[in-house]
């Protein structure tokens, strides 16, 4: 295997000979860099992983899904359309995407998950006109709504913040990576010794760490967008399925300056005893220019999950507001309402 050294001096020697042949998908196959990237993830990966997804991973109680950044834009997009992300999307789905845009925005939001009783409510700043190198910075706080004694429940409450950056290397390639730190748990686990004398209660951490994103954007054609992805990458069996390793990729097109159709693929290759797939597709018009209704579809293969999102709301040079809904159809009755509201601060 080629090193990280020589695989390094391989990407940047491309970029520096010809940087128009970047435009090209054909340039990704000869840098090797994310094909290289995505085998050493999966080679790293160990045979033997303790993640509760392995017992029944169409169980919701015992196959949690990850605890993963979401926005309102990507709720209601399948699974984000991420390729095509921009501000606190790109934040959270795709690092590489941060310098696109040329905002600084403020964002408040609220996540309600009615299924696993827990509400979330987070805060994101994104500035892509400072500098050539893009930054944002988001932080989220769960609640859950109720505690019992069932250690099977799916609530949590815990903290996740996200440092992203983003660089452009020309006009049509961009790389990114987010830094993020997470401590999720269940609070008043009942624990009881074997001879029932006594019992106390404890947290029951569910994951804690930090960890790292990695993104690369490029853009071969007019009004064509691809993603290279990878979510978790300092890998840790105690925290799957709840903060997997997942790699992949998302595709998106511009029918014109209103409407984007995409697709999405995500390998999870910890949590199950063979590597599973996050698939979603969704399409994006903005009506009049400044109302966005969103469609999406996603299949999770793991947990035999299929579910249908949709969104809507409002924007303009000022501000923006949106709501979203992802209900699953087949392999349970999950739904995940979302709300934000933005302000463009220039």
């Amino acid at each position: 295997m080629m090193s990280p050294k020589k695989l390094f001096k391989e990407l940047f020697d491309c970029i520096r000979k010809d940087e128009r042949a970047i435009r090209s998908a054909l340039c990704l196959f000869h840098c090797r860099f994310t094909w290289m990237l995505l085998a050493v993830v999966v080679a790293n990966a160990p045979s033997a992983i303790a993640a509760d997804c392995k017992s029944d991973p169409t169980d919701s109680y015992e196959c949690q899904e990850p605890i993963a950044a979401e926005t309102t834009r990507g709720i209601a997009l399948g699974s984000g359309l991420r390729s095509s992300a921009i501000s606190s999307s790109a934040l959270a789905y795709n690092a590489a995407a941060l310098p696109l845009g040329g905002l600084y925005h403020i964002e408040g939001n609220l996540d309600y998950q009615a299924s696993n009783e827990v509400v979330g409510l987070g805060a994101v700043v994104v500035d892509s006109v400072t500098s050539k190198l893009a930054a944002g910075i988001s932080f989220r706080g769960f609640i859950s709504s109720a505690d019992t004694d069932d250690e099977n429940r799916r609530d949590f409450d815990g903290i996740d913040v996200y440092l992203g950056l983003g660089y452009p290397l020309g006009e049509a390639v961009s790389i990114g990576i987010a830094g993020r730190y997470n401590n999720f748990w269940r609070s008043d686990v009942l624990i009881e010794d074997e001879l029932e004398v006594f019992s106390e209660t404890q947290d029951d951490t569910l994951a804690k760490g930090l960890n790292l994103d990695a993104a690369f954007r490029i853009v071969p054609a007019q009004n064509l967008q691809f993603a290279l992805l990878a979510y978790n990458v300092v890998y840790d069996k105690r925290d799957a399925p709840y903060v997997p390793v997942m790699v992949g990729g998302s595709f998106s097109f511009n029918l014109d300056k209103y409407a984007t159709l995409g697709v999405d693929g995500l390998a999870d290759v910890v949590s199950f005893e063979s590597v599973q797939f996050l698939l979603g597709a969704g399409g994006e018009y903005f009506v009049s220019g400044v109302v966005p209704l969103r469609l999406g579809y996603r299949f999770d293969t793991g947990r035999k999950g299929h579910d249908v999102t949709a969104g809507i709301g409002y924007t303009d040079r000022h501000f923006g507001v949106d709501l979203s809904l992802r209900q699953r159809i087949v392999g349970g009755d999950e739904t995940r309402l979302m709300a934000a509201l933005r302000f463009y601060v220039y």
